[in-house]
């Protein structure tokens, strides 16, 4: 299984959009952070001063990293804040 941060973008923006069925009827696992990961996470953000869309690309990696199944992205301008979490990433060209 990966995660594949156009979904975890679609699912954002259909959250802000209000209709949150669409997108997770698609989805067949869905990953979320628990309480103590969350926290990890969100101390690691400020230490880092990691802020804009670059929390959304950590929030993903983190969240993989925390189920152990790898990321796959288009997106290489994240593939540090990835690294940074030590997520296996899988760069899709």
């Amino acid at each position: 299984m990966f995660v594949d941060t156009s979904v975890a973008i679609a699912l954002s923006a259909s959250d802000s959009c209000g209709d949150r069925s669409t997108p997770r009827r698609q989805l067949p696992y869905s990953r979320f952070l628990d309480e103590e990961a969350t926290v990890d996470v969100l101390g690691r953000l400020a230490e880092a001063g990691t802020a804009g869309g670059a929390v959304h690309d950590a929030l993903v990696a983190a969240a993989a990293a925390h189920h152990q199944v790898p990321l796959a992205t288009r997106d290489l301008r994240a593939l540090r804040t990835y690294r940074a979490f030590d997520v296996e990433v899988v760069a899709i060209r």
